[in-house]
């Protein structure tokens, strides 16, 4: 609609460009936003950009594009105080300067960014490295990056882009982006076509240049002013420089196996067939549609008279679906299986039209500011090209299709080589890539003994025993080794203990475990449900057995761990006086009291579980923001994924050993 509305302004003034005094980009021209063209201008410049400096972050900002089949930076812009800008021009088309005052600028804007005056700039890790790359210099004192800035003021936002932020925050500034229109072919805005690479500022004049770069400095300084004091900074500097390590990582995706897809894609749709073949076999209906929730609702309560697990619900998600599978409900299961393999179908497409797309690579776009929790995000969102990227993040656990990403493409003749000779294959396939991963040991859990300070809880930790056995011996009596090798009893556990920290109700944690596929007559034990025959009332007597279990267990771990009850009692209270919570690291994470926040959790969960998640993960994030820091020491580690919270990447196989200490 604001791109109509422009458009329609044009037609009536002829194309001629908007005067400062009417249309919408007066806001613009009423700006101080200077053309620095000459050597001698650009020394003034300077001498008072570091005068401001003195007193404060100067913001910077580029604009650049590819001129002649080389990438130039067109403009370099710095921005002191609201409202005023010095753009250096450089290698616009337009720039009409001599070849002396154009390295004159050139040069001088060479040592703006060596000094070591602290620098602002917005989403800086693309500034940086074509600065870098056009420039040979690297910007010095980059500490603040107002793209997360404003993220942690408000981390519920859908988009951070600066005309994004622009039109929230400083309304005059609405659509001021669209003032390079001519960069983007006809019916796109700017920011859709910067998506999709069809973004070409030179073929803007020159004076409209200056105006964008003016604003985007601008605005990056004014964001700077309005945020610093309410953000935590050391947190800050964490994302400004983990940022440049998830750049490498979408610059560097995971390789696809098409051998592997071609077999899958062979198996799972013949099964998707099948399994929805015998659902519509079970419904009696040639046109049921097991895609269809209502239908599916219809076959299990109506048609096949299943009571709910939970009354007056008529749910068929996958919770609900779990309860009935636990019940012993055999269709129930077969919608689950029905499901997840349509999901792996689409995970294989999905992962294949990103590979095809991107010369044999799984792509995404990681998002530092992808949740109001503080945790990055992986995916397309809502660009133009979406659906040749996919979500890198959280990866099914599914062998087969985590099998279609791989470190190198000859692993299989690594494979037959080795059947010649382990010493051999070794000795010759010394350069192969392999896949490291990195896992913190159960860093949520951490953090709930870090915040709780808990002494019971940290001294599971400092013991050095595996932390689910021990917990679970703690408070349930079960034997310590036994947890260590009854899997069944281990996943009560596990399932038990993220249940607190994710703030489930000891009724919750039943219904959890429940739907996760534990059995309770397995767990009760044949001896109590002795001489009971009929299967309804035996499950029914085990499940009432099992919940009574998980109660007794439930009261037994908060009468442990005092310091983590208190923790889950304070959270949801402190949340509804502030209307937020906040982590380990300074992170605050709005609550609206009342309400439900993401994936239908109430407020209560959300406010015990939201500083643990967060902070978990921003540990991650201090790891990468070391490895940025230090390069040249961690020069081995060549992240591309970050999988439920472990760092992947390949590292070669003369390597292993040294990428895996660093």
């Amino acid at each position: 609609e604001r791109l109509r509305q422009f458009r329609s302004v044009l037609d009536l003034i002829g194309n001629e460009y908007i005067t400062p005094s009417s249309g919408k980009f007066g806001i613009l021209k009423r700006q101080d936003y200077r053309g620095i063209f000459t050597h001698k201008d650009a020394i003034a410049a300077a001498k008072e950009i570091l005068r401001y400096a003195r007193d404060g972050r100067i913001a910077y900002d580029i604009e650049d594009d590819i001129v002649d089949g080389v990438r130039k930076i067109l403009v370099v812009g710095a921005s002191p105080k609201p409202g005023m800008a010095y753009v250096f021009v450089l290698d616009h088309p337009a720039n009409a300067a001599s070849e002396s005052d154009k390295e004159g600028v050139r040069s001088v804007i060479r040592v703006l960014l060596k000094h070591p005056h602290k620098k602002v700039m917005h989403h800086g890790t693309y500034d940086c490295l074509g600065i870098q790359d056009c420039l040979d210099v690297w910007p010095e004192s980059f500490d603040f990056d107002t793209n997360y800035s404003v993220f942690f003021d408000n981390p519920t936002e859908h988009s951070y882009a600066l005309g994004s932020i622009a039109a929230r925050m400083i309304p005059e500034f609405i659509g001021y982006k669209e003032i390079v229109q001519e960069a983007v072919p006809a019916g796109m805005t700017v920011d859709q076509g910067r998506e999709i690479g069809e973004f070409h500022l030179a073929k803007v004049p020159l004076e409209k240049i200056i105006l964008y770069n003016g604003a985007d400095c601008d605005l990056a300084k004014r964001m700077e002013l309005m945020t610093k004091d309410k953000v935590s900074l050391p947190l800050l500097r964490v994302y400004t420089d983990a940022a440049f390590i998830f750049d490498e990582m979408e610059k560097n995706p995971p390789l696809f196996d098409s051998i592997q897809c071609a077999k899958l894609k062979g198996i799972y749709p013949k099964k998707v067939k099948e399994l929805a073949d015998n659902l519509i076999e079970l419904a009696g209906d040639n046109n049921f549609n097991p895609n269809a929730p209502a239908q599916i609702a219809g076959l299990l309560y109506d048609k096949l008279g299943y009571d709910p697990p939970i009354a007056g619900s008529r749910s068929t998600d996958k919770e609900m679906l779990g309860l009935l599978k636990s019940d012993g409900y055999e269709p129930a299961a077969n919608v689950i299986e029905y499901r997840s393999t349509v999901k792996l179908v689409e995970k294989i497409d999905a992962f294949e039209r990103s590979a095809i797309a991107h010369n044999g690579r799984v792509k995404t776009i990681w998002w530092l500011t992808g949740t109001r929790t503080g945790r990055a995000s992986s995916g397309g969102g809502k660009r133009k090209d979406a659906r040749k990227l996919v979500n890198l993040q959280n990866i099914t656990h599914n062998d087969h299709i985590k099998n279609l990403l791989v470190s190198d493409l000859r692993w299989r003749e690594f494979v037959k080589a080795c059947s010649m000779g382990i010493d051999a294959a070794i000795r010759n396939w010394h350069l192969m890539d392999w896949f490291v991963a990195l896992d913190y040991s159960q860093m949520e859990l951490r953090i709930l003994a870090q915040v709780t300070g808990d002494k019971n809880l940290i001294d599971v930790f400092l013991s050095g025993r595996d932390i689910h056995a021990e917990m679970g011996h703690q408070w349930s009596g079960w034997p310590y080794q036994e947890l260590i090798d009854d899997e069944k009893k281990r996943k009560i556990v596990k399932g038990f203990h993220f249940g607190i920290v994710y703030g489930l109700t000891a009724d919750g944690l039943v219904q959890d475990l429940l739907a996760q596929g534990v059995n309770p007559e397995q767990i009760v034990g044949p001896e109590k449900l002795k001489g009971i025959k009929d299967p309804v009332r035996r499950r029914s007597i085990a499940v009432e057995l099992f919940r009574k279990m998980i109660h007794g267990h439930y009261d037994a771990y908060f009468e442990r761990f005092a310091g983590v009850r208190r923790y889950m009692e304070e959270m949801p209270m402190f949340a509804a006086e502030h209307g937020y919570v906040q982590n380990l690291f300074g992170f605050r994470t709005p609550i609206s009291q009342g309400g439900r926040q993401d994936r239908d959790v109430s407020w209560e969960n959300q406010a015990v579980n939201s500083p643990i998640q967060g902070a978990a993960h921003q540990v991650l994030l201090i790891a990468m923001a070391v490895m940025q820091r230090n390069r040249k020491k961690y020069d081995l580690l060549r992240l591309q994924m970050e999988i439920h919270d472990s760092l992947v990447g390949p590292t070669k196989l003369k390597d292993i050993s040294k990428t895996i200490s660093l």
